[in-house]
């Protein structure tokens, strides 16, 4: 399985082996001949790969990784912090936050709560601030995102 994530067209492309006539499933309800999911939600999935011969079904748990466009740390229990989102829990991962000048504000794991939009306990403004996603694979993420008040 290859997963295409934190992009504007998310994908998950399925690689069976084998004789078999395969349809793969993300839901194990809605069924497709094409091994490739395009547009996918962020999200965590069961994908399902079922051979019409009648052998059996293969599922697997696949995570689309994504981070939010903005969040608004208010307090209202709705998007107060900024964090990663479907993180595989295999995967270990660092957030850097970055303010629009490059000055670094801080660093989280995402398996925990996230940003709270302040910098040595104060409130920042409401402002694009920027990301970079670094995981143990070597795999690097960069983004921006709005804190809004």
């Amino acid at each position: 399985v290859d997963v295409t994530d934190f992009s504007e067209n998310n994908t998950i492309e399925v690689y069976a082996s084998g004789l078999g006539d395969y349809v793969y499933s993300l839901d194990g309800l809605n069924y497709q001949a094409s091994s490739v999911f395009s547009n996918v939600p962020i999200g965590i999935y069961t994908l399902f790969v079922d051979d019409l011969n009648g052998c059996d079904k293969v599922t697997q748990t696949v995570y689309v990784m994504g981070v939010p466009k903005f969040f608004t740390p208010n307090d209202d229990g709705y998007n107060d912090f900024w964090t990663m989102r479907n993180l595989d829990p295999e995967t270990n991962a660092r957030i850097n936050i970055f303010n629009r000048y490059g000055k670094f504000l801080t660093r989280f794991n995402p398996k925990f709560e996230g940003w709270d939009g302040k910098h040595n306990g104060q409130i920042l403004p409401a402002t694009d601030y920027w990301y970079t996603i670094e995981f143990d694979t070597g795999r690097l993420i960069k983004g921006h995102f709005s804190l809004l008040r």
